[in-house]
């Protein structure tokens, strides 16, 4: 019985902590949507703005579950796989001392980065024809919505679409 009692509180508790301020936005209508506004770019999955939220209060909602409780809670209420990460994603760098001591955890802002249709840097160019590319390239295309949202307490996790270099977003970072 303890078990069960146990998985109640844990179910409570991953509702609790979620809450319906962080459920996405709705999405725009495109049909309704001008030319121009097209054109400018559309953000399909919106997100709430948590600007002038604390990320951390949300993190510390689940201080003292295991990631394991989580998952189990999700289950519970028919959220089976939600949050599940593809098994090739690996860290970056590992700890690997012995006390283990290097975590990092926060609020995750994901950018997706998607291929072009623009044309990329060319080999023959001279230094001075691929600063003034690098610096339009920076300037008009690449640009992330993304920034506004980072502050102490979130992470930004990069989905690159096949890309593995893990410098490919330039040195501006």
């Amino acid at each position: 019985m303890r078990i069960k009692v146990l998985s109640h509180y844990v179910v409570l508790a991953c509702l609790l902590c979620v809450g319906a301020e962080h459920l996405p936005a709705q999405r725009p209508d495109l049909a309704k949507m001008t030319p121009e506004e097209l054109a400018k770019g559309v953000l399909l999955i919106p997100f709430p703005d948590i600007t002038k939220e604390d990320p951390m209060t949300l993190v510390r909602r689940y201080e003292g579950l295991r990631v394991t409780d989580v998952v189990d809670a999700l289950q519970a209420i028919g959220l089976q796989d939600i949050g599940s990460m593809d098994n090739s994603i690996r860290p970056l760098w590992r700890d690997t001392t012995d006390r283990l001591a290097h975590r990092i955890y926060g609020i995750a802002v994901t950018a997706q980065f998607v291929p072009t249709n623009k044309p990329g840097a060319q080999t023959q160019w001279s230094y001075e024809q691929f600063r003034k590319w690098h610096s339009d390239w920076y300037t008009n295309y690449a640009q992330g919505t993304f920034e506004r949202l980072l502050r102490p307490g979130t992470v930004l996790v990069i989905e690159a679409h096949d890309i593995d270099n893990v410098g490919y977003i330039g040195s501006n970072n």
